[in-house]
């Protein structure tokens, strides 16, 4: 499967809050770091999810550029949490088996 399609994949269950399917995703040793989270192993990764779905009502996220180098996808993404956007730089890094390893999120303007 491609990078770019299991990377949408990543932005859709988020956006829909599926944790079940997120965590099918991830890798046992997923890394998951931005701003305000800094974590590791998947079950780590799941809470820190979870925290971020029940502090907010609505999240929608809309890839605007995909770019995808050897196994990492480079993801300019808007986000919107409760009516309040955000600019946001993911990296996301894929093993060998197309699971998510590292998240990396940055914020923009």
């Amino acid at each position: 499967m491609k990078l770019k399609l299991l990377a949408r994949k990543y932005f859709k269950y988020f956006s829909k809050k599926k944790i079940s399917h997120l965590e099918k995703m991830f890798a046992k040793t997923i890394i998951l770091r931005d701003w305000n989270i800094d974590v590791k192993g998947k079950d780590n990764v799941i809470k820190a999810n979870k925290k971020i779905f029940s502090s907010c009502k609505t999240i929608k996220i809309t890839p605007t550029k995909l770019h995808v180098v050897k196994n990492v996808v480079l993801a300019e993404i808007d986000i919107v949490i409760d009516k309040k956007k955000f600019l946001i730089l993911d990296i996301l890094e894929f093993n060998k088996k197309n699971e998510i390893i590292s998240i990396k999120a940055f914020l923009g303007n």
